[in-house]
């Protein structure tokens, strides 16, 4: 199966960059994902007639009708037109870009169908130094949720 033969995948070392975590596993997925294509039951891409006869095979992507999809989680500040306010930050986005660019080219050309999502929250539990960003948005979420209800039964939401 061709995506068992990518062989680009490396582990990540003790001292990995935002450049080895997002450009590279990223590009590394897109080019992969331009290289494979995983039919369909019932499609008709690769000569069998449809369903019968090996639904679910891997055929290569020139023989299929639309570029895969690839969906690649960016970041809202990756629009920014300034530079970050700490090094951390800017590195992170320099590499969100770089990828964003790379998926925006492959579509141009036709290998891929990519997306761009860019949350402006991305959270967890496990991490409380996001706490305090995430309470303000807990907050607002259930302000806006309770006044929706409370004025469901018609009139103006005035908040």
């Amino acid at each position: 199966m061709c995506i068992h033969g990518v062989t680009a995948w490396r582990p990540l070392s003790a001292g990995a960059t935002y450049d080895d975590v997002t450009r590279v596993t990223a590009s590394t997925a897109a080019d992969a994902t331009a290289e494979c294509v995983f039919e369909l039951p019932g499609s008709e891409s690769n000569g069998s007639g449809g369903d019968s006869g090996g639904g679910g095979e891997v055929v290569a992507s020139g023989a299929a009708a639309t570029p895969t999809p690839f969906v690649f989680i960016s970041a809202a500040e990756a629009k920014w037109t300034f530079k970050a306010p700490v090094q951390w930050l800017e590195e992170y986005l320099v590499a969100k870009r770089a990828v964003e660019t790379k998926v925006s080219d492959m579509t141009a050309s036709g290998k891929i169908r990519g997306s761009c999502l860019r949350p402006s929250l991305v959270y967890t539990f496990d991490r409380p130094q996001a706490l305090p960003a995430v309470a303000a948005f807990m907050v607002g979420n259930a302000l806006v949720g309770w006044c929706t209800k409370k004025h469901a039964g018609g009139g103006a939401l005035r908040i």
